[in-house]
């Protein structure tokens, strides 16, 4: 049986202010994501920090998916990972509802 050892990965997380939205009761304001703002529409205006880098431990990993998102699965099983804030800090839960606050690189 062989045991794989992985690195850590450093991921670039974006602060992102949405300014004006179609739903502007549920989608005003700022949060965490793993993909820059992009292109503001007739409907949707806001900006982003420019990223920030922190380190994923290397129980996780980051894949991008076939329709272009990116999301954070466990190693372990593949299960997929919930991203959000915790203490004005992004962070991970996993599965077990263990929650990881990652740190900047």
């Amino acid at each position: 049986m062989t045991t794989e050892t992985y690195l850590p990965q450093i991921i670039t997380i974006y602060t992102k202010t949405c300014t004006q939205a179609y739903m502007a009761s549920c989608e005003l304001g700022t949060g965490y994501s793993l993909t820059p703002w992009g292109n503001d529409t007739i409907h949707y205006t806001g900006y982003d920090d420019g990223g920030v880098e922190y380190i994923l431990p290397p129980e996780y990993e980051l894949c991008e998916m076939e329709w272009g998102s990116f999301e954070i699965f466990r190693r372990a099983d593949g299960t997929h990972c919930h991203f959000f804030t915790e203490n004005n800090r992004p962070a991970i839960i996993n599965a077990d509802g263990n929650t990881i606050i990652l740190s900047m690189a």
